[in-house]
């Protein structure tokens, strides 16, 4: 009897263990589901969470490469990679149509900046089709430089033709020295000659005077014996006049 009793209090008392056994276990496993269900709740907040940061990141990210990538082929320096110029090309679309940077810190400025560099007066408009500006600022560096180069020409041709100008001039200027003495020496020249060819008039002249004199004098002379001779026939006689012709004959 006894080994009876001893018997069944250890049944009753392995039934017991086992019932806390199960039950434990049962709360243990409600404990832990409750516990795994408020942990996958958490985890799905977190998730979501992670997810708009991700995202945020992910466009913060892409909206830096389109700026990257965007400055680089306005610099004249594209990327090499078409899937990357396709990228930002498509990304300069939307961008252009207000759908793409929304929501950026600097969308503003960075759209200010891409206007100002867009314009006619820096690098032209932008070429969808293409994917590039009018002129990139290598474009722009190169045709300035150009400008430089021509200009430095001009320069220097016009500092030639300067001096060339001047060198004229100043063989204009000696050649018009030049005239001048010689117009100079040939006036003293002529005045020189003047005066003595007056001199020598004067002195021809002279010379005709006393010639005419002289032949005034013998004129004088010959008219005063002319009257002598006709007064010397007048005086004499009528006879001898008359005998004169029959001499003669």
């Amino acid at each position: 009897m006894v080994a009876k009793r001893g018997g069944g209090e250890s049944k009753v008392g392995l039934v017991i263990v086992l019932v806390f056994s199960l039950l434990a276990n049962i709360g243990l496993g409600v404990g832990l589901y409750m516990y795994a269900s408020a942990d996958d709740s958490k985890d799905k907040k977190i998730t979501e969470l992670e997810k708009v940061k991700l995202k945020n990141m992910t466009d913060e990210r892409n909206w830096y490469k389109f700026q990257a990538l965007l400055f680089r082929t306005d610099l004249g320096y594209p990327p090499a990679d078409k899937d990357a110029v396709a990228e930002m090309g498509n990304n300069k679309d939307n961008f252009d149509k207000g759908g793409f940077g929304t929501g950026q810190a600097d969308l503003k400025e960075v759209t200010d900046t891409v206007k100002g560099l867009e314009s006619d007066k820096v690098l032209g408009k932008w070429n969808a089709s293409q994917k590039r500006p009018t002129k990139t600022l290598k474009d722009v560096l190169a045709d300035t430089g150009k400008e430089i180069e021509t200009l430095k020409t001009n320069a220097a041709r016009a500092e030639k033709d300067k001096a060339d100008a001047e060198e004229k001039r100043a063989t204009a200027e000696k050649a018009l020295a030049d005239a001048q003495e010689d117009m100079k020496k040939k006036y003293n020249d002529l005045v020189d000659k003047a005066k003595k060819d007056q001199t020598d008039d004067r002195d021809a002249i002279t010379k005709l005077e006393k010639d005419l004199a002289q032949k005034g004098q013998e004129l004088e002379k010959a008219r005063t014996a002319a009257d002598a001779e006709v007064k010397k026939l007048r005086g004499r006689s009528p006879r001898t006049r008359r005998r004169s012709p029959s001499r003669s004959r």
